[in-house]
């Protein structure tokens, strides 16, 4: 059930006057269609906060909806829509998910930039993609030092997205689940975590530790730098002119077309005005991508 009239939309407000102030407004301001009812967004950990700020932006203007953000990991949350096919959840993935997806819509929404990152007490400020090869495997190299490296668990999208956009490979022999130690180590070693907070919160109290993550959270995090790949830097600039590859497109998916709260909440996720509102996340929307390097990512 939706509110308002106009089909079940709310109704603008009409403009009386300073009609071109109003306009201005209107085309930075994101301005939902209100839908009553309940609504999961299910999956990706790293797209989790994105998908959480535009739940709050959207409940804060339409009360009447409920919005809750599951992050559970790319696959176990497109694995329950698979086999609960409810048309009040969204899934989300770190790209594609292998196995079929009879009777789901699926949609690419944009581009989510992922980082390596490190414990600043490690002093480190970029590493190769050889020297990354060399500590993300089940027995990391000592070349490099004693360091804890973190990574993700399998089933992870950005696991999957680290391996074949750094690691460039498929069938890394990295821990499919390790628990990481919590006493210092004098050799290097390989565990995992099951998210992204819980990615960064272990690097920022483990002063050897390094692994990846969708890092728009290391505000929360003093003790985690990111590093450069290759001297590439993890920003928008660099992964718009194609020089920065550890990126992964956000699909999302539904049970069958969209409707009511689950539609207008895809269409305020990828309006103008939330687009540009999420240009200070890592974070590229699809429709930003026209006439860059990355042109085809959302195809």
């Amino acid at each position: 059930m939706v509110q308002g009239d106009r089909g079940g939309h709310r109704p603008r407000p009409a403009v009386r006057s300073h009609r071109g102030i109003y306009l201005a407004n209107r085309a930075i301001t994101p301005d939902p269609q209100c839908a009553i009812g309940a609504l999961t967004v299910q999956g990706s950990t790293a797209f989790a906060p994105i998908a959480n700020n535009v739940a709050n932006d959207y409940e804060n203007d339409c009360t009447g909806a409920s919005i809750t953000i599951s992050a559970v990991g790319s696959g176990p949350g497109l694995d329950d829509l698979r086999r609960n096919p409810d048309p009040g959840v969204i899934a989300m993935t770190d790209g594609v998910e292998s196995g079929a997806t009879p009777g789901l819509n699926v949609r690419p929404v944009g581009l989510v930039i992922f980082a390596v990152v490190a414990n600043k007490n490690l002093k480190l400020s970029d590493l190769t993609t050889a020297q990354l090869r060399d500590l993300f495997r089940a027995a990391p190299s000592s070349a490099n030092g004693s360091f804890v490296v973190v990574g993700r668990d399998s089933g992870s999208g950005t696991r999957r997205t680290f391996e074949q956009t750094v690691l460039g490979t498929r069938n890394s022999d990295f821990p499919a689940s390790s628990t990481c130690p919590t006493a210092p180590q004098s050799t290097p070693v390989a565990c995992t975590v099951n998210t992204n907070m819980d990615l960064l919160t272990y690097i920022d109290r483990t002063p050897n530790a390094i692994g990846y993550a969708e890092a728009d959270a290391l505000t929360y995090f003093p003790n985690v730098r990111t590093l450069s790949i290759d001297g590439k830097p993890a920003t928008r600039s660099a992964t718009l002119n194609g020089s920065y590859h550890f990126v992964a497109t956000e699909y999302l998916y539904t049970a069958g077309r969209p409707r009511g709260l689950t539609a207008e909440y895809l269409a305020f996720l990828t309006s103008d005005p939330m687009t540009a509102r999420l240009r200070d996340h890592s974070y590229v929307a699809c429709s930003e991508l026209s006439g860059t390097a990355l042109a085809g990512q959302c195809t």
